[in-house]
């Protein structure tokens, strides 16, 4: 059970399972046909059921748990001599009636032996154990469907195929599974130096037994063990995923990896396409481009009522939903998304006036300060138009209104305190891509 076990609480414990395909039984028929006093049809059967207890003992904690299913095939045939100790339990087809019996490695005087009674046995009274597929069905007589030559008993060619259509169709019976534990996040990083960081785990699960791993080590072999839910790993390197897992009440809980920075797949980003974003007084919907790679992220709780956020994970867009504003007020709220257990993050300022406010467009006031500051490089243009006199155009979008200026002017505006939120997009215009060193 050492492999079993260990697969079990690493992977269906955390992460969930559809349940146990269980195909065996051709080796304890023929300690049966040898009369092994140690082997009955009965206590195949008992060693089933203590199977399937410990199985969802080791993924769920409980013997008595009965959510990981378990579907058992019924297979008993096995070649053997004519001549068998415990024929009682046993029907055999001589060999010599296979079509491809030359091919047999055996003695051709063998035959192909099933048991009935065994099949009884593979069943079994505990909750969600299911019955799998038949697979003496699957038999050498049929020269359309062979077993491997080697000795009858293996799967191969179009006798593999039959086991899997009919391995299937008994799956597709029952929506039943084990159902995935809550993960858990990183929730602080600490770096004590290139080589050692400190985690600590959201432990809101109430766990008092935790597993430290580095890499892909697993449950049998881990970094540390202990009760806190913080751990210091040392010496270790860049590009190095830590991670482990928690326990409660007998199941594990996966804890989300995090990778040593500083290596050379160490491509981490998290931008927003934009950083203001104006809604209109009777709202809408205003959407946002996310670039996020290596990087998991999540859209931070806090953001104002009046805003509802939504993922399109398909277009890899951020939507916001704005209502409208009845309120004679302006009003503005951010959106931030955040690393999950990292440092990064990006967010944009939604403005949206009230709905006695009014909308002016900066084009049609006059600068206070002296030209001489906003003009010193070419003519400022408040039409819409570069300083050299052409549409403004940046990225490949053009823009009617709007101000053409060059770099290091300086515009200034007296408000009188009339006005409370900015909003306008910038950007270098593409006139002047002209390999000089704009940016």
């Amino acid at each position: 059970m050492g492999k079993f076990k260990q697969t079990l609480e690493t992977y269906a414990g955390p992460f969930g399972a559809k349940g146990v395909l269980w195909h065996q039984g051709e080796a304890d028929h023929e300690a049966i046909m040898d009369n092994n006093s140690n082997v009955s049809a009965q206590g195949y059967q008992n060693s089933l059921t203590t199977i399937i207890n410990k199985s969802r003992e080791y993924a769920t904690g409980s013997s008595s748990n009965a959510s990981l299913n378990w579907f058992v095939a019924k297979t008993s045939l096995f070649p053997k001599s004519a001549s068998i100790p415990n024929s009682n339990i046993s029907t055999g087809i001589n060999i010599s009636g296979i079509p491809n019996s030359g091919s047999y490695q055996g003695n051709s005087t063998d035959k192909l032996y099933t048991s009935s009674i065994l099949r009884g046995y593979q069943t079994s009274t505990l909750a969600n154990v299911f019955e799998g597929p038949n697979t003496d069905d699957i038999n050498s007589t049929n020269s359309s469907i062979q077993r491997s030559s080697h000795y009858f008993v293996h799967f191969s060619g179009s006798s593999l195929q039959k086991a899997a259509d009919d391995w299937y169709s008994k799956l597709n019976q029952t929506s039943n599974s084990l159902p995935p534990t809550v993960p858990l996040k990183i929730t602080q990083v600490v770096k004590n130096s290139s080589t050692s960081y400190t985690l600590t785990v959201d432990n809101s699960i109430g766990s008092n037994e935790f597993v430290w791993l580095v890499d892909g080590y697993g449950l049998n072999n881990w970094y540390s063990q202990g009760t806190a839910n913080t751990i210091t790993f040392n010496n270790v390197q860049a590009d190095y995923f830590l991670h482990g897992y928690a326990k409660k009440n007998g199941r594990w809980h996966a804890i989300m990896p995090f990778m040593v920075p500083g290596g050379a797949i160490e491509t981490k980003k998290l931008v927003l396409s934009e950083n203001n974003l104006p809604a209109p007084t009777q709202g809408g919907t205003l959407i946002a481009k996310v670039t996020a790679v290596d990087t998991e992220w999540e859209i931070q709780a806090g953001y104002p009522s009046w805003m509802t956020v939504s993922y399109d994970q398909d277009e890899t867009t951020l939507s916001v939903n704005v209502s409208a504003n009845s309120s004679s007020s302006a009003r503005s709220g951010v959106v931030q998304l955040v690393e999950t257990g990292g440092g990064l993050s990006a967010s944009f300022t939604i403005g949206q006036p009230g709905n006695n406010s009014i909308t002016t467009s900066l084009t049609s006031l006059s600068p206070t300060n002296s030209s001489s500051e906003w003009s010193q490089y070419g003519t400022t243009n408040f039409n819409g138009t570069s300083i050299d006199g052409n549409t403004i155009n940046i990225g490949g979008t053009q823009y009617t209104q709007g101000i053409g200026a060059h770099a290091n002017s300086r515009i200034v505006y007296n408000l009188n305190n009339s006005y409370s939120i900015f909003s306008c997009k910038f950007g270098m215009d593409m006139e002047s891509n002209c390999c000089d060193g704009a940016s």
